[in-house]
């Protein structure tokens, strides 16, 4: 891929709070940007004018970022600090001093995004849908939507998440089921976090008209930077249910856990979380719901979509099947 082409774009388009980094080539070219990860022999370079640029790391020669970044070499030894590009010389430049390292020694990079907080918002939503059409001995219809939205500021993050699921087969209505999500993270250091949370849950199918779901804890940020996160918290809850004949209110104990992780130069993405309720009152057992899956980047909005998800119920209404597993292929668009 030739990269002239953006020199001259870069200086019309960029302008200093938006391309903090800089990125040299070995064919003389510079681009301007921000520099994103390194995973895979593979540089992902974010640019106003062209979107996500992958670059091999066999055609860099230097770099130039403003944030610290988490650099492993080929030694798998591992460094923090600003990346600088000087006298041909490329270093990490850290609070200790400056270590002279290759480019192409870098196996992976990545910014860690729990030391460089953010001070501005930074807000990213996406959109999942899948379909299915069937017809000749059985006539079925299968249609899913999934939305989320996520606001990080500089100590907090808002998250929001909707999903709808729908089955039809020879015209009756064999799923219906709704979920929309709220989790909330007040970090009071760099991995350990305050979380409130709110869920809507209904499954006229499976009796459950409505569970209303609010409550508190604590949770550990493992890791979050620019090739995935990992998270996990513990709180208390109050369950509101509506199970048609009846209402009722129990507390609960939950447990959630989130994890993504980027490969193959951010052209791969892998993702799992779940959640435990272990609701208190007599005889109403655990609700484990969990969604696991793997998306592939088209182009730096559009991918390819395969997932499973999971509803299980350790004590359901009378008739009813404990587990619910739904298979996904479909398309998401990220913005």
């Amino acid at each position: 891929m030739k990269y002239g082409i953006y020199i001259g774009l870069a200086l019309l388009l960029c302008q200093a709070p938006l391309c903090a980094d800089t990125l040299y080539m070995k064919n003389g070219d510079r681009i301007s940007g921000t520099l994103n990860s390194v995973s895979g022999g593979t540089l992902v370079f974010d640019t106003e004018y062209a979107g996500s640029l992958r670059v091999s790391m066999k055609a860099v020669s230097g770099m130039d970022t403003e944030k610290a970044y988490d650099v492993r070499l080929n030694s798998k030894s591992l460094m923090k600090g600003n990346l600088s590009f000087d006298d041909e010389v490329l270093s990490v430049v850290s609070a200790t001093g400056a270590t002279a390292i290759e480019a192409g020694a870098i196996v992976q990079l990545n910014e860690n995004l729990l030391s460089n907080t953010a001070s501005e918002r930074d807000w990213s939503s996406r959109l999942d849908i899948n379909a299915n059409l069937s017809s000749g001995n059985t006539d079925s219809f299968v249609f899913g939507i999934a939305a989320s939205s996520t606001l990080k500021k500089e100590f907090s993050e808002h998250a929001v998440s909707l999903k709808w699921d729908r089955e039809e087969s020879e015209n009756v209505t064999t799923k219906d089921q709704a979920d929309i999500d709220y989790a909330y993270k007040r970090f009071m250091s760099e991995h350990w976090y305050l979380s409130g949370n709110g869920e809507y849950f209904a499954d006229p199918i499976k009796e459950v008209d409505g569970r209303i779901t609010a409550g508190g804890g604590a949770g550990y940020q493992f890791w979050d930077n620019s090739l995935g996160a990992l998270s996990a918290d513990l709180g208390v809850s109050a369950v509101y249910e509506d199970l048609g004949a009846e209402t009722e209110t129990n507390p609960a104990v939950r447990w959630s856990l989130a994890y993504k992780r980027f490969l193959l130069g951010k052209r791969v993405q892998a993702f799992h979380n779940h959640q435990i309720l272990k609701i208190l009152g007599s005889g109403k057992g655990e609700v484990i719901s969990a969604d696991t899956g793997v998306r592939y980047a088209v182009n730096s909005h559009l991918d390819a979509l395969f997932q499973v998800d999971l509803v299980y119920e350790t004590e359901p209404a009378p008739g009813q099947k404990k587990s619910d597993l739904t298979y996904k292929v479909g398309v998401g668009y990220k913005f």
